[in-house]
């Protein structure tokens, strides 16, 4: 009689966990299906309009004094400077160019040309 006592309340234990994790998965499916309703009647309100956040890239934009001040010391920058078709080479002697043409307030934009291994070779002004 007593195996049968104790089966009999091994069942009843076994039934009252399987009952408890029946009842805890109910309330866990009943909270998880109001989150998600609360969070798509949230996400109903919300503007769906697609805004750029970058901007595209654009060449570099120099003034005409930063690139006379550049041909100044041509020399140290070791590579050619092409300005508006006038071709600067650094072994080219400082004191006896006419860089009166290049207009100091105009805006001028960049080009580079490198060579076949990367190198910096030339900026061209337009």
């Amino acid at each position: 009689m007593e195996a049968n006592t104790r089966s009999m309340i091994e069942f009843a234990v076994a039934c009252t966990m399987f009952m408890s994790a029946l009842g805890l998965s109910f309330e866990l499916v009943r909270s998880n299906t109001s989150t998600i309703t609360a969070l798509f009647s949230q996400n109903l309100i919300k503007d769906r309009n697609v805004n750029h956040t970058l901007t595209q890239a654009q060449a570099p934009v120099i003034l005409g004094a930063e690139i006379v001040h550049m041909i100044r010391f041509i020399s140290e920058l070791s590579i050619d400077i092409e300005v508006e078709g006038h071709l600067f080479r650094p072994d080219t002697a400082i004191d006896s160019l006419d860089l009166s043409f290049i207009a100091t307030q105009k805006r001028y934009s960049v080009v580079q040309i490198r060579d076949e291994v990367g190198k910096l070779v030339r900026l061209r002004y337009d």
